[in-house]
């Protein structure tokens, strides 16, 4: 937690001048508080429509709101190989 309370599990991501979070779960059943730290960054960074990634143990590619939601196989790379 940093003195805002917002909890760092996740990372930010560099896309051009901007950071986009990104939170990482292994849970294969989107929770509501998978996205609650997204939304405090959000929040916080004053930019509350800015797109923000969650990555998750499951199978479906959805959206809630502005986060994306994305299955780890998706993702490009190693995880997703």
């Amino acid at each position: 937690h940093d003195t805002r309370q917002v909890n760092s599990d996740w990372f930010p991501a560099e896309n051009g001048d901007e950071l986009t979070p990104v939170e990482i779960k292994s849970g294969q059943t989107v929770a509501a508080d998978f996205l609650a730290e997204l939304r405090k960054w959000l929040a916080l960074s004053g930019k509350p429509d800015h797109p923000a990634w969650l990555i998750y143990g499951g199978d479906r590619e959805f959206r809630r709101d502005q986060v994306g939601i994305i299955p780890w196989s998706m993702v490009p790379g190693p995880a997703g190989d």
